[in-house]
């Protein structure tokens, strides 16, 4: 394995039972948002663990680490032929209880179209977001 295989210790360490936001997974590819994600995450709860991957095969090598994600933020349009969406149905089996927060610059008509088939569909968040909605979010979602 690559980038994932080094974050097993890192996330035991960090990681804490009293801690209400554990582990989030962001799947994106440009590098400006995943450290706004991973800064509002931080901003939500100072315990959290935040794990990075830039395109589905990242993500899917966190997958077969097992461990227990809390939150997973997955943007539509990575890079290339890459649509987050395609890895969707990988996430909810391997996290079924786990929230997943799409991204994505396009409109909530678009996105609707895009998720006709997807059940239950997932939760929207267009770019550009309010930080300050965006960690709302994050907290709510955290909370249950």
């Amino acid at each position: 394995m690559g980038k994932a295989s080094n974050v097993v210790a890192r996330v035991q360490s960090k990681y804490s039972s009293r801690s209400k936001m554990g582990i989030t997974l962001i799947i994106e590819n440009d590098p400006f948002s995943q450290k706004l994600f991973s800064h509002i995450i931080k901003s939500v709860s100072d315990t959290a663990v935040v794990l990075s991957a830039a395109n589905i095969a990242e993500a899917r090598e966190y997958i077969q680490l097992g461990l227990n994600i809390d939150l997973i933020v997955l943007d539509i349009f990575l890079d290339g032929n890459n649509n987050g969406l395609d890895i969707l149905p990988q996430l909810r089996e391997a996290f079924p209880d786990t929230p997943v927060i799409v991204t994505s610059s396009i409109s909530n008509e678009a996105f609707n179209k895009m998720c006709e088939a997807i059940e239950p569909k997932p939760l929207y968040l267009k770019k550009p977001f309010s930080p300050v909605a965006c960690s709302y979010l994050f907290d709510s979602l955290t909370k249950r």
